[in-house]
This record gives C-alpha cells, sequence and structure tokens, in this order.
C-alpha cells in the first residue's frame, strides 16, 4: 500500500537563510534578519503541482506585495517586474536548481519575503519575518498540500 505523497516543512535555524543567500541576490537586496523554512516537494510531485503550491502560497502569503524576479545570467544580474510566471516556468528547470533566480516580494532593496530554490531543484527556501511565517506562509502550504492529495509534516 502506497502512502500518499508527503510534503515535508522544516523550520530553519536562526541565520541560516543569511548564510545560503547567493552573492548576487545579497548585492541586489542586501536582506539580512529573515527566518527562513525549508519546503521539500514530495518525491511524486509533479511540475504541475509545484507551480499550484507556488502560486497558491504566493497569493495567501505575499499580502499584495509586489513580486519580483532576481535573475543572475553570466555576470550580469537583472530585475523584473513580471515575477511570479518567470519564477513558477522554471520549476524543475536549469535555473531552478542552479540557484540563479529568486523571488522577492515588496520593494527589492526592503524584502518582506524571499523566495530562493535549493540548488538540487527539491527544495524551496522561503524567508520572512517569523510572524508572516507563522501566520501565512506555513498555514498556506497546508491548506495547498492537503488541496493536492499531500500530507504536510512540519518539523
Amino acid at each position: 500500500m502506497n502512502a500518499d505523497p508527503m510534503l515535508v516543512v522544516y523550520r530553519d535555524d536562526i541565520g541560516a537563510f543569511d548564510e545560503m543567500l547567493p552573492s548576487f541576490l545579497l548585492k541586489v537586496t542586501g536582506v539580512t534578519g529573515l527566518e527562513s523554512v525549508t519546503v521539500q516537494w514530495p518525491d511524486e510531485a509533479t511540475v504541475e503541482q509545484k507551480a499550484r503550491v507556488l502560486q497558491f502560497v504566493a497569493t495567501a502569503a505575499g499580502k499584495g506585495r509586489q513580486p519580483h524576479l532576481v535573475h543572475r545570467q553570466g555576470r550580469k544580474t537583472s530585475i523584473l517586474a513580471d515575477a511570479l510566471p518567470g519564477f513558477v516556468a522554471a520549476v524543475d528547470g536549469k535555473d531552478w536548481w542552479l540557484g540563479n533566480l529568486a523571488l522577492v516580494f515588496g520593494g527589492v532593496d526592503h524584502p518582506g519575503m524571499v523566495w530562493l530554490p535549493g540548488s538540487d531543484g527539491l527544495f524551496l527556501y522561503v524567508a520572512a519575518p517569523p510572524t508572516d511565517l507563522d501566520f501565512y506562509v506555513v498555514p498556506s502550504v497546508q491548506e495547498i498540500s492537503f488541496g493536492l492529495g499531500w500530507v504536510t509534516e512540519v518539523e
């Protein structure tokens, strides 16, 4: 008997996100001091399911903040205002697992939330103030996960 697909949300150590920031993102945003959670996709998750999670969480947790795509291309860093479609389209793509892009919600120089793909494509790091993580991000991840028929485990 197969178990339901499991999406795991790890509560990262305080300061862990600061250590993960690629230099191109740190240079543009100057972001430090946000706490973070790591979302690990179920092994069986399809690209379409991952995209649904990202779109739902952006709507529920972004709280009307403008998302910007910060993209590292060669030696240049670009900032795109039409951010969410580009970020979602990169799921499971080369830019995703190489960590060449990040989604910044709010002002680019003062982000309220940052999404950063994990280097191996299996993870998404979400950084925000602790209250946003507890009251918006994690509940929205759990809600959409339930809607997809996944079990969510928070550690």
